[in-house]
């Protein structure tokens, strides 16, 4: 298994990514209506929030932010 980089095409059947290399492929979708393209927009710029909320609560993680990581998590991803 590798990750998404196109010189491991012939190598490995699978692949696998993290959802922070997953969102390169959500630039790539183009939309027929405006009001979707705000939608994915949206979508984008909160993914990208929660990173910066990742980086910041890495560095003195406790109980309850690791709590509020994943409730983010699944708002963004299983709603």
């Amino acid at each position: 298994m590798s990750d998404d980089a196109p010189q491991f095409d012939y190598i490995f059947i699978t692949h696998a990514l993290c959802w922070i290399h997953e969102m390169r492929h959500y630039k790539l979708i183009e939309t027929k209506y405006p009001e979707n393209a705000i939608r994915l927009n949206n979508f984008i710029s909160r993914c990208w929030t929660f990173y910066r909320i990742i980086k910041i609560s890495q560095k003195n993680l406790t109980e309850k932010r690791s709590r509020l990581v994943l409730n983010i998590f699944n708002l963004l991803f299983w709603k």
